[in-house]
């Protein structure tokens, strides 16, 4: 639902706000008065052209900003997590803020984040439905007309249910046969697998394995140098021509041992030595184990050369990461495993293929039939409906093309087109509804469909601006009633200058254009139950102090409040 839109320097609306109601919202205004203005101003916050000459003069820029409540539609809340903007499910509103520039930039904000002009326009798509003389958004889109007549019948909806779910396993079984190459490839790519999943499984493959390579060549590089640090090392250990440290420490603690007999303070020192000897020992032991076990360095260097350069070639084949390259062994054995059995698999899917084709032709010609009787219905509905909006020589039918007849023609909706074609004046051709001239009967065309459909679709606000054009009496009563009836279910934004429809309001706006220095001003003002009655009066043409105008407006409104208590 339109909670409120918010105007600034749109043409004569410097700054304008308007805080809607459920039911059915009626602005009215002297000719002139910017009711115009308004729609303009809705339709450019949905996402319509930025139009630079609506900027108010002298002002560098125009804002519009629109709030939505939608907590329970589904779809929008979708599709801003799609957008990943937040939305705040207590408070359950939207905020989309557009503004434009004199020098062409233009701007689009959902609850505060930047989004291009598309994703606005799908947004704003599932949340309002504009009807004017210029624009008319879902039906005038025939890819909707299908699912209009499709929701207008229980039986429709049940038989498609039954041949998506079979359009569905055909397609998927499709998938599934073209995931095998023709008979002149399957050798060679079962070939191909073979010698990928024996080069790889033959490199013995682990993870970390090529950096641990590279490090002990590093150290083997520099072998010999190493090992004679660890002789001399040892060396230096045993002394060889010279004292060295181990005798060292053997003579030292002759001294100690000597010293401690007359000295106990010396006790402490000895146990020192003897651990210092002790830890001598052992990395004497160490540097002799590194000796032999690094005396055929050369011989591992070739090994560590020769399996890195195993590494790295299959890395050039088949990828980068050794973690990658295990995964694709693993997809190549499923791959063989797969084609392998190819030709029973084959001879099993072309058979459920052809069952299957064959169940899915004949539901989407039964789809065809129950959518063909549904639309005869809907047809006449519709064609009731604008007779009783005055539209008398109306012929109204509801096309459905089946386009089914050979496999290809099918889609998620079944084999068939469904078009919406209307002819107003006798001896005229049906026609598409985009081909209807009159913006005044189109909006009460649309009128007539919304009045059926309102119900089945899931947009929650409908606004319809000269639907009264050109009509008067007992066909403006009927719109007014039509327009309330839809109202009774969805809020319904209307701009008029019928008398009748501005009775039939729940919430009454009045727009009025002033003068304040020199500058022309557009304001808006809801209206209470007296100052309802006076607009009428207004509207009806009579003067303000009229007691027969007022007493004309007041039956008007009682008649129109008694309909709502039907």
């Amino acid at each position: 639902m339109l909670l409120s839109l918010h105007v600034q320097n749109i043409a004569v609306i410097r700054d304008l706000t308007i805080n809607f109601n459920s039911g059915l919202n009626v602005i009215s205004g002297e000719t002139g008065a910017g009711k115009s203005i308004v729609i303009d101003s809705l339709n450019f916050v949905l996402g319509e052209r930025a139009d630079r000459s609506l900027i108010r003069h002298g002002e560098k820029m125009a804002v519009v900003q629109a709030s939505f409540y939608c907590a329970s539609n589904v779809a929008a809340l979708e599709l801003l997590d799609e957008y990943g903007i937040e939305f705040d499910v207590g408070d359950g509103r939207i905020f989309i803020r557009r503004s434009m520039t004199q020098n062409g930039r233009s701007e689009c904000k959902i609850n505060g984040w930047a989004v291009t002009l598309g994703q606005l326009r799908r947004l704003v798509c599932l949340l309002i439905d504009v009807h004017s003389q210029h624009q008319t958004q879902s039906l005038m889109d025939e890819q909707t007309h299908i699912s209009i007549l499709d929701s207008y019948s229980k039986r429709i909806i049940t038989v498609l249910e039954d041949y998506e779910k079979h359009f569905i396993e055909y397609k998927n079984l499709l998938k599934i046969m073209s995931e095998y190459p023709d008979e002149s490839s399957l050798d060679r790519e079962i070939d191909m697998l073979n010698y990928q999943i024996t080069d790889i499984e033959t490199a013995r493959l682990e993870c970390g394995e090529e950096e641990l390579l590279i490090a002990e060549r590093n150290r083997l590089q520099n072998n010999e140098r190493l090992l004679e640090s660890a002789r001399t090392i040892v060396s230096l250990i045993d002394g060889g021509e010279s004292m060295g440290i181990d005798t060292a420490l053997s003579l030292i603690l002759k001294q100690v041992s000597f010293m401690e007999k007359f000295d106990l303070s010396i006790h402490d020192s000895r146990d020192r030595f003897e651990s210092v000897q002790i830890d001598i020992n052992d990395l004497k032991d160490l540097f002799l184990e590194y000796l032999e076990t690094n005396a055929d360095g050369m011989e591992r260097l070739t090994y560590v050369e020769q399996r890195i350069d195993t590494i790295r070639k299959i890395k050039r084949k088949y990828g980068n990461d050794i973690t990658e390259i295990l995964y694709k062994l693993e997809e190549y054995k499923k791959r063989l495993d797969f084609l392998s059995n190819a030709e029973s698999s084959l001879f099993k899917i072309r058979d459920s293929i052809d069952k299957t084709s064959n169940i899915l032709l004949k539901t989407a010609k039964n789809l065809n039939e129950e959518r063909v009787k549904t639309g005869r219905l809907l047809s006449a509905e519709i064609k009731k409906q604008l007779v009783e909006l005055g539209m008398k020589h109306a012929e109204f039918d509801v096309e459905v093309d089946f386009c089914g007849d050979v496999l290809n023609g099918l889609s998620y909706n079944g084999g068939d087109a469904v078009k919406f074609v209307i002819s107003l004046n006798p001896g005229e051709p049906l026609k598409p509804l985009s081909k209807v001239a009159s913006g005044g009967e189109m909006s009460r065309v649309m009128l007539a469909i919304k009045n059926i459909t309102a119900d089945l679709e899931d947009i929650e606000t409908l606004i319809f601006d000269e639907i009264d054009t050109g009509i008067s009496g007992n066909a403006a009563k009927t719109v007014a009633k039509k327009l309330y009836n839809i109202a009774s279910t969805r809020q319904v934004i209307v701009v008029t200058h019928l008398a009748q429809i501005a009775a039939m309001a729940d919430c009454n706006f009045l727009i009025t254009k002033s003068t304040y220095e020199s500058e022309t001003v557009s304001e808006i003002h809801q209206l209470n139950s007296e100052e309802t009655i006076y607009e009428l009066m207004r509207i009806l043409g009579s003067e303000a102090k009229s007691e027969v105008g007022y007493e004309h407006a007041k039956e008007l409104k009682h008649n129109a409040d008694l309909y709502k208590q039907i």
